[in-house]
């Protein structure tokens, strides 16, 4: 987004400055001179043109993801995790710490491959399986959550998310939301932001809120995090 801001305001400033130049030459008269300058000027407003429009090619595929209000993120394209202990996992969007959370393409039991799997905590005191960003999300007004909990597993599921405005160092809940007892389809659930409208930047953390369970079998599949912020 910086080189986006920073080619944009040099060009302009590129595009300004023939500009005036262009207008103080035609001021001027026919003479020579000035018709060179202004072909000169020209030309230089060409190439910066071309030499623009070129860079954005490569530029609108590098920053895509944020060049829209609504982000969609299934981990389908995440790189793999096959274990519960803490560790990152890499997506377009960007990176993720999952933490008693696992992604991998094989697991037969999961709702679909590559679809994250959250433990339960294993007490009420003990943290639950969660999955937070390790980037920040500019203005974040609302996030949509889908999620499946395992059918062979006791109790009722649900989840928490949670957004962070200083890099993780404190968390304030946006809600929890508890999906299907019947576990027969997805749920999804949409939580807002408090202060969306004060402008600030957001980490995101989903964890497993459901009933606790020594062996931490209450496990939650998500198949959707749809992001939508503004400016």
């Amino acid at each position: 987004m910086k080189n986006n801001m920073k080619i944009g305001t040099t060009y302009r400033s590129h595009i300004e400055r023939s500009r005036n130049v262009f207008v103080q030459c035609s001021s001027v008269g026919d003479s020579s001179t000035a018709l060179r300058m202004t072909k000169g000027t020209i030309n230089k407003i060409l190439i910066y043109a071309r030499f623009i429009i070129c860079l954005m090619g490569g530029i609108t595929l590098n920053t895509q993801a944020f060049a829209q209000k609504i982000i969609t993120e299934t981990f389908e394209e995440a790189s793999g995790k096959g274990l519960y202990p803490i560790g990152k996992v890499n997506t377009p969007l960007g990176t993720w710490t999952f933490d008693g959370a696992l992604v991998t393409a094989n697991e037969p039991t999961d709702f679909r491959p590559k679809a994250p799997r959250m433990l339960a905590s294993s007490t009420p005191d003990e943290p639950a399986g969660s999955i937070t960003s390790d980037f920040d999300i500019p203005n974040l007004k609302s996030v949509k959550v889908g999620f499946i909990g395992f059918k062979a597993d006791p109790g009722y599921f649900q989840i928490e998310v949670s957004v962070s405005r200083d890099k993780g160092k404190t968390w304030e809940s946006l809600g929890t939301s508890r999906g299907r007892y019947d576990k027969a389809a997805e749920t999804f659930a949409t939580f807002q932001v408090k202060d969306e409208g004060k402008k600030q930047s957001y980490r995101l953390r989903i964890s497993n809120d459901s009933a606790p369970r020594l062996t931490r079998f209450n496990r939650i599949n998500l198949t959707l995090v749809e992001i939508e912020y503004g400016k």
